[in-house]
C-alpha cells in the first residue's frame, strides 16, 4: 500500500514537472494534455524504478539501511527523471538565446551555423539580449557585409550584419538593427530602426534583390533551353 501511494504521488509530480518543462519550451506542443505520451512518460519512469527495486531486492535481499528496495527504486528513478528534464531545459534555453524563439529564425540561424557562418547567430544572440522580452522578436532575414582591416601586424575581418524582424504581433512594421562583429565580439551600431532611415541598408537590400533576380532569371533561362 505504501509503495502504491508513493508511486501515485510521484506519478502526479512527474506529470506536473513534465508539463512545466514542455510549456516553457518556445515550440511547446499545443495539444499537450491530449497526447498519450504525456501520461505514459512518467509511468514508464516509475516502472523503471520498480524494476530497479526488484533487481536490488533479488541481489541484496536484505539491508538494515534500506527499508524498501521498491521505494528506493521509485525515488531514484524520479530523481533521474528530474535531472534529465533539467538538462534538456537548460539546452533548450541556450538554443532559444542563440537562435530565437520561433521556428523560422531557428531554422535560418541554424542553417547559417551549419554553413560555417557562426557570426550570424553570434550577432543575433547579442541583439536578443538588448530586448526586454526576446520572445517578441521574429526574425525575417539578415544581410551581411565584411571588410578586411590591418591592426598592428595582424589582419582581421569586421562584419556588419543587418537583421530585419517583426516585433510582437505586429506583422506589418519591419524593424532592423545593425550589429558589427569582430571575431566573437559583437557591438550594436543601430538598434530597432526603420529600414528607410539607413541608406547603407537600403543599398545593400537593393543589391541583394538584384542579385537574386539575376540568379532566378538565369535558372529560368537554363530550364527553357533544356526544353
Amino acid at each position: 500500500m505504501k509503495i502504491a501511494r508513493r508511486a501515485l504521488i510521484l506519478y502526479i509530480a512527474g506529470m506536473i514537472a513534465l508539463a512545466g518543462h514542455l510549456l516553457l519550451l518556445s515550440n511547446h506542443p499545443t495539444n499537450l494534455f491530449t497526447d498519450i505520451i504525456f501520461y505514459l512518460a512518467p509511468a514508464a519512469v516509475l516502472l523503471v524504478g520498480l524494476v530497479l527495486g526488484w533487481f536490488g531486492f533479488m541481489i541484496i535481499q536484505y539491508s538494515k539501511r534500506i527499508r524498501s528496495f521498491y521505494l528506493l527504486g521509485l525515488n531514484l528513478s524520479f530523481i533521474l527523471f528530474l535531472i534529465t528534464l533539467g538538462f534538456f531545459q537548460i539546452q533548450a534555453t541556450l538554443k532559444d538565446r542563440r537562435y530565437g524563439y520561433d521556428l523560422s529564425s531557428r531554422y535560418m540561424l541554424e542553417l547559417a551555423d551549419k554553413n560555417g557562418r557562426r557570426y550570424v547567430a553570434n550577432g543575433f544572440e547579442k541583439l536578443q539580449r538588448s530586448f526586454l522580452d526576446p520572445r517578441q522578436v521574429h526574425l525575417l532575414g539578415y544581410l551581411a557585409t565584411h571588410r578586411d582591416t590591418t591592426i598592428g601586424s595582424g589582419k582581421d575581418t569586421i562584419r556588419t550584419l543587418y537583421y530585419t524582424y517583426f516585433l510582437g504581433k505586429d506583422s506589418v512594421a519591419i524593424h532592423f538593427s545593425k550589429v558589427e562583429m569582430k571575431e566573437k565580439h559583437a557591438k550594436i551600431i543601430s538598434f530597432n530602426q526603420l529600414p528607410a532611415s539607413d541608406t547603407a541598408y537600403l543599398r545593400l537590400d537593393k543589391e541583394f534583390h538584384e542579385q537574386r533576380k539575376k540568379k532566378l532569371d538565369s535558372i529560368i533561362s537554363l530550364l527553357k533551353s533544356v526544353k
